[in-house]
């Protein structure tokens, strides 16, 4: 009985983990976008309010992105789109994603020239 219940207590734990392990790679780009989010909101965007700072945020974070997603129709003020909102994180994840794969590229290019 005993062993059951400890068995139980083991599968429990590692389905706990496994989210978390399967999610940790794009934990790193999620974090570079919060801090590149709050960097815009503190500095480029900082003259707006809150409510009304979206646009200018998503332009700070990513010009191309922007202008793929809300070129036709920027956010009014204070409006939530949660499709166009999916769309450019995809996409700004995308360049982050591929941008890391670039430079670990020229990184190795130049090991190997070294």
């Amino acid at each position: 009985m005993q062993s059951v219940a400890l068995c139980l207590c083991y599968a429990m734990c590692i389905l706990a983990l496994v989210p978390t392990l399967l999610a940790k790679g794009t934990n790193q780009v999620d974090r570079k976008i919060t801090q590149a989010k709050s960097g815009c909101e503190s500095t480029k965007c900082a003259h707006l309010y809150q409510m009304e700072n979206m646009n200018c945020v998503n332009k700070c974070l990513s010009s191309d992105c922007y202008e793929q997603v809300y070129k036709d129709r920027p956010l009014e003020d204070g409006e939530i789109n949660t499709l166009l909102e999916r769309q450019f994180k995809s996409c700004h994840r995308k360049e982050l994603t591929t941008s890391r794969r670039n430079l670990n590229r020229e990184k190795e290019k130049m090991k190997a020239a070294v």
